[in-house]
Order: C-alpha cells, then structure tokens, then sequence
C-alpha cells in the first residue's frame, strides 16, 4: 500500500501522543508522610503549577494531532469522491478497474486513519482490544526474529565494502553493455540505405535507441567510474578500520560484552566462595562420612554456581538492551546444550559419583595413572591421597576418575607404595640402589658409587622393586674336588660353617645382625662338589650386600686353603680317534 505524503508525519505525532496516554500512573503504597516530608505551600503551588502545564502541553498536542488525522481524513475522502466521480464517465473495463484499486486503496488509509483517530482520542490501541487471546508459536519465525539483530550487524560491518563491490560489479555490466551498443552501431552502420520507405523508417528508429543506449552506457561508466574513484579514496587503512571497529565495539557491545563476563564471574566466584564458606561452618562436614542428603546440597549449590554465573551474564545484557549480544548468547547456549546431548550418559555418572553412588567412592582405594590412591573427597574437583609419596596429595577434575573404579581399603592395613624413602631396593638388573626421593610423578634414586637414577613412578611401579632394607638372604655357589668325597657331607660342611661365621663375625662387627648362615651340599657336579651358602642378614647391611658375597668366597677359599681342600678347575678330556693301521 503507497504512503500518503501526510500519513508518516501523522503516525509519528499519533504515535507520541499514543505513548503518553498509554502510561497510565502506579499507585503509591499509603504511607505516613513525616514533618520534613510534607511540601511548604509554596513547593505544593511549584507542583501544582508544573503539573497543569504538562497537562496543558499534553492536551495541545493530542489536539494538534487529532486535528491532522482530521485533515487527513477530509483529503482521502474527498479523493474518493473524487475517483467516484470520474468512474462514473469511464467506459472501458481496465480504466475502471484502475480506479476502483485506486478507491480500495484510499479506503484502507481512511480505516487506519479512523483507528489512529480512535487511538489518540481514547489512549487506547484497537489491536491490544481487539487482538486474539492466543498466538500462533511458530518456531522458525521466533528464530528468524532472534537472529535478525544479529545479522543486521554483521551487515553494517560489511556495508562499505559491499558497497564498492556492488559498485564494481555495476561498473562491469555497463562496461559490457557499452560493448554490445558499439558493435550494434557499427553493424547498423554497414547497412546501406533501404529504397523501402516504411523499412528505412524502421532503421532509423533502431538506430536512434541503440544510439540512445550507447549515449546511455557511456554516462553510466563515467558516473559509476567516478563513484569507485571516490568510494576508494575514500576507504580507511586497515588500520583505521580496526581502530574504528574497535571503538564502535567498546562504546557498543565492547562495554557490554565486559559487564556481562565480569557479572559471570563475579557470580561464580561469589557462589563457590559462599559454597566453600558453608563446607567450612557445617557441623556435619566433619564427620567421617558425609551423608547423602548434604551431598544432594553439594550437587544442588554446584549447579547453581554455574545456573547463577549464565542468568547474571544474561541480565547484564537485557538491562543494557543489546539484544545481538543477548541473541549471540542465546544462539550458545543452544549450541552448548545440544553438544552436551552426547554427552548426557557422562553427566549422570558423574551425578552418581558426587552422590557416591558411582564406581569411585569417599574413603575407598583407586589406581589412578598407575599409582594407588586413597579417594579422600568427591566434588568437582576430588581429593585424591598417597600417604607414602612426598606430595601425595592431588586434586584432579570429576571427568577423569568417571571411568575409573575403587574398592574398599583393607581393615587389616595395606601398603599403598612398595618403597619408602631411604629404603635400599632392588631392581631388574641394576645394582643396589636407595630410595632418596618418591612424589606422584618421578622415584628419585642413588646406586653405589653415588649414580642417580630418576624413573616415572608408574614405570617405577611396573619394575616390581624388591626392598632389601628389611632383611635380605646371600646365596653363595662354592665346590671342592671330588677327592674329599668321604668327608663332603660331613666333616667339611661343618668346618666351612664355622670358619664363615667367625669370619664375618669380624667382618660385619655385630653377630646379632647375622640372622642366619647355612651350609649345605647341593650337588654333585660334573667336576665338582658344590655347596649352596645361605646368609641372612640384618636390614641395615643392605648397602653392604655386594662386599659381603665377595667376602663369602674369599673366606671359602682360605677355609680350603687351612684344611688342604682342593679347589677344582674345569676338566676337558680329548679323545683322540685311531689311525687307519691300528
């Protein structure tokens, strides 16, 4: 429908007053009004005064208004009178139906006219009456409404290059068209001039409109040429361009955009200290065991932590009425929520565990990257101990342990590393080595001589360690020849035993770190007859293993040397084959 000249002044003016009797005044809660608060007479005169000038300025604008919308209603009636008339002389079908749009046109204006009368006149909109009780939802459309805010400012950031493309592309076109009217000249040029009267009428009416157009495409080239001269020039660095966006963005959305991070967290923050505060005061957080119904607080204030952090973001942009910032939000909050959708089944696991209905329980033991762990506490963060490692204290996210599974700790005490610092161990191949340092991540190590050795402390764990700082056993190989076969079960056992015990009586300086020494024949070998030698001993003699079982075979062999038993060496017997005359 076209706008009548008078119709957009009217509607603004319509559309203020429509405003000001629109707002209709709150009543006051009835209060006792002090000595201080009750105006002089001369405050009530000022009032007064002022408010019956308001009156007086609202009144003279709604008459003003009323009385256009009057005017504009004579002008559109009498325009249909107007066209009544000249249908009425009009003999053919499509100038009649012409006129009749004409009047059904002008008598939509004369019906929006009356409401804005009717409008102005009352203070009320005959839409708010009028209008149904419910409205159809259609979903697309409110999210088309969403996001046009959103788009429109994507648009204007774009506006002044699309513009010189768009005049490009123009300039293009008429650069083509100057093309084709040239060559359609020139063809027409070739053209000799036709005996055919009506003919030669008809080629000069061709050439004059594709002069027409060519005179036409040239201005258009020139026109357009000078406007992409002047749109570059024009155009800001790119530089400046940033500067500019980025002061636009602050005195915009920047400053919002701010506000609303700094109100998120602010509320989280404010949240989780509120959440540590009651954890700390709780009577019933010093119990062994936590009960379940203080767990459902814990889950409940933790959700919302994070539910308060969102609304106040959220409010901080509808305060400030940026709504492409508040469609931006929403238009995430939708995409985290449908990303979160796989999700779910994770979600309610990790819901069980903060319940401690999960697979992870308080109090029960885990293995957690290799290395035992007492689950101390359950939360967004859980508390994880090792009582044995230096820093065995870690605090790890609730996603990581969801997979995991505990079981309960044995009552009767259970190690929860196989070493402890200052512990002598040993190790695959390596020589003896003492514990110095063990944390959640690395076994620091010393061998004799003063090597030190750094391992993982999962890796460390995977090399099953033996601990000889405790107690640990010698085993010693020793043979004779077999030419003291009547006496080696006998008399050189016994000889061997007591030479050993004296000897390393003074060797280690306390017989009461000698747990235990046997010697016992072990077997008859094939040049040899060998004895096994078993020495236990004291913890403490750990660093001393390796001088203590080269002390054993040095005093075997004076034990030989002082009662004349041979030591035998590796016989080879070669059998020589015989000759062909033998």
């Amino acid at each position: 429908m076209r706008n009548h000249p008078l119709g957009i002044g009217i509607w603004s003016i319509a559309l203020t007053a429509c405003i000001a009797f629109g707002q209709e005044p709150s009543t006051p809660e009835v209060e006792t009004p002090t000595v201080a608060e009750i105006p002089t007479p001369a405050e009530r005169s000022d009032e007064e005064t002022e408010q019956q000038q308001e009156k007086a300025e609202h009144l003279q604008d709604t008459r003003q208004a009323i009385n256009s919308i009057a005017e504009s209603l004579r002008l559109v009636r009498s325009s249909i009178r107007e066209l009544q008339a000249k249908r009425g002389n009009l003999t053919e079908d499509f100038e009649v139906e012409a006129i009749n749009a004409e009047i059904l046109e002008l008598r939509e204006k004369e019906t929006s006219l009356l409401e804005e009368f009717s409008s102005i006149a009352t203070g009320i909109d005959a839409e708010t009456y009028e209008k149904e009780s419910e409205q159809e939802f259609i979903l697309e459309d409110e999210f088309h409404e969403l996001l046009r805010p959103l788009v429109e400012e994507l648009k204007s950031l774009t506006e002044k290059p699309r513009e010189l493309e768009a005049l490009r592309r123009e300039l293009s076109l008429w650069k083509k068209r100057r093309v084709n009217t040239q060559k359609a000249l020139e063809n027409l040029a070739t053209i000799p001039e036709l005996t055919d009267d009506l003919a030669q009428q008809e080629l000069e009416g061709v050439r004059e409109l594709w002069e027409e157009r060519a005179e036409q495409a040239e201005n258009r080239v020139n026109a357009i040429e000078f406007q992409v001269e002047q749109a570059e020039e024009n155009k800001p660095t790119l530089f400046g361009t940033l500067q500019d966006s980025a002061e636009n963005f602050y005195k915009s959305r920047g400053r919002n955009f701010i506000l609303s991070i700094v109100a998120f967290f602010a509320t989280f923050f404010l949240f989780r200290f509120l959440h540590r505060k009651f954890n700390q005061y709780n009577p019933l957080n010093r119990k062994e065991e936590t009960p379940f119904y203080l767990r459902i607080v814990h889950v409940v204030l933790s959700i919302l932590t994070v539910v308060g952090a969102i609304a106040a973001s959220f409010l901080v942009v509808y305060v400030a009425g940026d709504w492409v910032l508040m469609g931006l939000y929403i238009i995430l909050l939708v995409a985290g929520f449908l990303a979160a959708k796989n999700l779910l089944p994770k979600f309610v696991e990790q819901m069980r565990i903060l319940l401690n209905l999960g697979g992870v329980r308080e109090g029960e033991r885990l293995i957690y990257e290799g290395i035992p762990w007492r689950v101390d506490g359950l939360g967004m963060y859980c508390d994880l101990r090792n009582p044995d490692l230096s820093g065995g204290h870690i605090r790890i996210p609730l996603r990581s342990i969801t997979d995991l599974i505990s079981r309960k700790i044995d009552k009767k005490g259970e190690r929860w590393f196989p070493t402890a610092e200052g512990d002598w161990i040993e190790y695959g191949d390596a020589p003896n080595s003492k514990v110095i340092s063990q944390t959640p991540e690395f076994v620091h190590l010393i061998e004799l001589g003063g090597a030190k050795v750094t391992i993982p402390t999962a890796d460390f764990l995977a090399l099953s360690p033996r601990t000889i700082s405790g107690g640990f056993r010698i085993k010693s190989i020793f043979g004779i020849d077999y030419d003291h076969q009547p006496i080696c079960t006998t008399e050189v056992p016994e000889n061997m035993h007591a030479f050993l015990m004296k000897d390393l009586i003074e060797f280690i300086g306390d017989k009461d770190l000698i747990n235990s020494l046997k010697v016992e024949f072990s077997s008859a070998g094939a040049s040899s007859l060998d004895y096994t030698i078993l020495l236990d001993l004291d913890g403490s003699l750990a660093a001393r293993r390796e001088p203590i079982n080269r002390r054993i075979q040095r005093t075997l062999v004076d034990c030989c040397n002082e009662y004349g038993y041979v030591i035998p060496f590796t016989q080879i017997t070669v059998h020589q084959a015989a000759g062909p005359d033998e």
